[in-house]
């Protein structure tokens, strides 16, 4: 038995290793918004450097909901049926990973947004210390994306307004 527990925990062990490894494929997000800005800043590209920043400011937005509806699906104790997805759809705590992922998706994007419908609900002590996380931490994500959108369309119209 002994033994047992010892190969389980290794295998424990090896499974967040690869998990972190994983996890530096956050990296090429980083490399994306790098990329785009240097696009933003190229002579030539004045005429598409306000889409551009509409689509960082949603490529960030969705980022961040991804992430956050990854960590919510990672929250979910499998083992028994006191989890936010079970009281949500039984039939989706027992389908794939695929579905899982985009009922915590939905989740995250309508936090985010502050509409919250109220259909995905936090049942646990721990999902709740999530969601308040998530809730406070997706207002600021949130202001700060729409707040650049707004700048964007307030100097777009002000530029508008002067020449007419």
């Amino acid at each position: 038995e002994r033994e047992e527990a010892g190969g389980a925990a290794a295998d424990l062990g090896s499974m967040r290793i690869l998990k972190a490894v994983r996890m530096f494929k956050l990296l090429r997000a980083a490399k994306f918004m790098e990329h785009l800005s240097k696009l933003e800043q190229r002579e030539g590209f004045q005429t598409v450097k306000k889409p551009l920043r509409i689509v960082k400011s949603s490529f960030i937005m969705l980022f961040i909901a991804h992430l956050l509806g990854c960590l919510f699906t990672m929250l979910i104790d499998t083992t028994g049926t006191d989890n936010w997805l079970y009281v949500y759809d039984p039939e989706v705590f027992y389908s794939d990973n695929i579905q899982r992922y985009m009922v915590a998706l939905y989740w995250a994007i309508i936090t985010i947004s502050t509409m919250g419908y109220g259909d995905v609900l936090p049942v646990n002590h721990s999902e709740r210390m999530f969601a308040i996380f998530v809730s406070v931490f997706g207002a600021v994500v949130f202001s700060y994306c729409m707040a650049n959108m707004t700048a964007m369309i307030t100097q777009t119209t002000g530029a508008d307004a002067r020449f007419d």
